[in-house]
């Protein structure tokens, strides 16, 4: 969506008012909030402008984080089921809290766009209002007023309509699952990964220029009247960027690791068993530095090593999966990305302005560890005027 990528542009600009001050912000808490905007969008098309008002979303987000990490500590207490089952612990009602909280924000989102679907033909003015059971979400923003349903896509109404079709009836708690599960993967990964790649730009000021050189190159100076950022181009025609977004997700995945549990007993091509319910793990993360897939310059930051060659197999480079696990938004993912990156680093200088180590916070997700504090310059365009 690349309405919510100006939209951000806005925002760093109202942080950098002049090109001789640097002001700090946590990029990785502003491009959580894009993507969040973002697949909130895809997934129930409405637009919460959650980049410009985040506090009055605060407690959905932090209960998106805060049970990720509590889940994840899971994998490593043997007696989860049982504490999970009868409540036991602190972690375990906290999980229930959140995911109340979770529950509360998406089912009244459910309400309202089903609301919507059955008066798609009545316009909605400035001033209309639906509410839903707990007022979290209280008006339609402009980029959805007076549409009708079958004027826009977005899954709530895809999987709806769907079911209609086949006669089908879909629970609420069905529809929930199915778009936290896109909300889940959309909003962290990408943000993870947009911030992983703009910390590996900040500690290669090369590379930055070479990835602003091709940009403008291809789509032109930002504001300018000629100027093409059509996802087509940028999506198609930006192939070093595209190669330094693969050489960050290798050094940095998002999804580090990950797990399966056999339902039944089963066996690997390799002949090796699995007993049902064992918990099968890959690590991506291990996998990505390996000098034997890599080279010896395997922990080294090199987006030539993407350039001029076809992508590696998803089963030797798992950043999305691979087979019928491979992520069905893929495309959607890398597509904001590049979208996200082409805006803005033409337009903005950035500075690791705490001279962070590459520490991570490893959840289910790999965040960066305290965040990613930037100094935010506005570049000269080519013209000389400010963008």
């Amino acid at each position: 969506k690349e309405d919510s990528a100006k939209e951000e542009c806005k925002l760093l600009s109202s942080s950098s008012s002049s090109s001789s001050s640097m002001e700090t912000i946590d990029i990785q808490e502003l491009f959580t909030r894009l993507t969040l905007d973002v697949f909130l969008n895809i997934a129930f098309g409405i637009d919460l402008q959650v980049i410009t008002n985040p506090e009055k979303y605060r407690a959905f987000t932090e209960a998106l984080d805060e049970i990720q990490s509590l889940c994840h500590e899971r994998f490593n207490d043997l007696f989860y089921h049982i504490k999970q089952r009868f409540n036991l612990t602190r972690r375990e009602k906290r999980i229930k809290e959140c995911a109340k909280i979770i529950d509360d924000f998406t089912y009244e989102i459910i309400d309202r766009a089903q609301q919507r679907r059955r008066d798609d033909n009545q316009p909605r003015g400035e001033n209309d209002k639906i509410s839903g059971n707990n007022g979290i979400v209280d008006e339609d923003q402009d980029v959805i007023k007076g549409k009708k349903s079958s004027q826009r896509f977005d899954l709530l109404s895809s999987y709806i309509h769907t079911a209609n079709k086949d006669d089908e009836n879909l629970s609420k708690k069905e529809l929930r699952d199915s778009i936290m599960t896109f909300i889940f993967a959309g909003r962290d990964n990408t943000a993870r990964a947009l911030t992983w790649v703009l910390y590996d730009l900040t500690k290669h000021p090369t590379v930055t220029n070479k990835v602003i050189e091709e940009i403008e190159s291809k789509c032109g100076v930002p504001g300018d009247a000629n100027s093409d950022f059509s996802f087509e181009t940028v999506v198609n025609n930006l192939p070093y960027l595209h190669a330094v977004i693969m050489e960050s997700q290798r050094l940095h995945p998002t999804v580090p690791e990950n797990f399966r549990m056999a339902v039944k007993d089963d066996t690997l091509p390799d002949g090796t068993k699995i007993l049902a319910k064992s918990c099968v793990m890959y690590s991506a993360y291990t996998m990505n530095h390996s000098e034997l897939y890599w080279g010896d310059d395997a922990d080294e930051f090199n987006p030539d090593r993407f350039m001029n060659r076809l992508e590696p197999s998803p089963y030797l480079f798992p950043i999305f999966n691979a087979g019928y696990r491979l992520c069905p938004g893929k495309p959607l993912a890398l597509t904001e990305i590049k979208v996200t990156l082409a805006r803005l680093l033409p337009s903005y200088e950035f500075v690791d302005a705490k001279n962070h180590t590459g520490k991570c916070r490893w959840t289910i997700t790999m965040a960066m560890d305290g965040g990613f504090h930037v100094a935010v310059r506005r570049r000269e365009n080519k013209a000389g005027s400010r963008t």
